[in-house]
């Protein structure tokens, strides 16, 4: 049996669960920034595993582009690994939905709680998360070996809570973006997104090393006269920021002078995405 292991991770949560996967069952590990240049993604495997982080309540963009490409997947065993350090929201009912137009079907799904990348949460304890997250890749590779299917979740009272207020935040989420992004027209979660780096700037402690354009998985950052310039392709991964050796990129995203990356995965991992 083979195995396709495809992710997106903005700061190395989604990686390291990933990688981990794939290293247990012996599967490949497909970055799906490396993905983008292609309108099918014909998949030649017999599993597949797609890990990817939950961004306000619903799929990253780059996934929901992926997943509509994906092709030949009738009849596989696929399992779904959304991240998150709230629930999955709508994550999953996106990707089944596109996953559907294929012909194919969802089987098993394992909710992961994992520290946030934009805000300090005083409740959680990262080491605490990382081993009920090891915890859960053993039972995936296990399961997925069986054909087991099901839902599967780290912290199931945290997904719970958070399923009836789904769209109660999905309305707060478009005001907030609306106000990052610097718009006023009507658009949807997936098209203001996109635009959230109307809110990024260097400041005075940039030296212009171009870390952030290596990081960004999508190539949203160019470096004109030493300085970054977003170009409003953005995913809201904000790797740029957390990655930035000098603390230089300010926005309106993230908790002020909090950054996070996972402990497990390194800058050049990161970068690798695109290849």
């Amino acid at each position: 049996m083979t195995a396709n292991i495809y992710y997106f991770s903005g700061t190395g949560n989604s990686l390291y669960l990933a990688r981990k996967t794939a290293e247990r069952i012996k599967g490949r590990l497909i970055p799906i920034a490396s993905t983008t240049d292609r309108r099918e993604v014909v998949d030649d495997a017999d599993i597949i595993g797609i890990v990817f982080p939950v961004y306000y309540c619903d799929l990253p963009n780059i996934v929901r582009r992926f997943a509509a490409g994906l092709t030949n997947v009738e009849s596989k065993y696929i399992f779904a690994v959304p991240t998150y350090g709230g629930g999955k929201g709508s994550s999953i009912k996106s990707l089944e939905s596109q996953i559907r137009q294929a012909r194919g079907q969802i089987s098993a799904v394992y909710g992961i709680h994992m520290p946030q990348n934009a805000f300090l949460k005083r409740t959680e304890n990262y080491m605490k998360l990382y081993a009920k997250a090891d915890a859960m890749v053993d039972r995936m590779c296990e399961n997925t070996a069986d054909g087991k299917k099901g839902n599967f979740y780290t912290n199931i009272s945290v997904d719970v809570l958070q399923r009836p207020l789904t769209p109660i935040l999905n309305k707060f989420y478009i005001r907030g973006l609306k106000k990052i992004a610097g718009c006023s027209d009507r658009k949807s979660r997936e098209e203001l997104i996109p635009l959230l780096d109307n809110s990024f700037k260097p400041n005075g402690r940039c030296n212009g090393c171009g870390i952030c354009a290596k990081v960004c998985p999508v190539n949203n950052i160019r470096i004109v006269d030493g300085l970054p310039e977003w170009q409003n392709r953005c995913e809201n991964c904000i790797a740029c920021y957390n990655y930035c050796p000098q603390k230089a990129i300010e926005n309106r995203i993230v908790q002020k002078d909090y950054f996070y990356s996972h402990p497990d995965v390194g800058l050049k991992e990161i970068m690798s995405q695109k290849a």
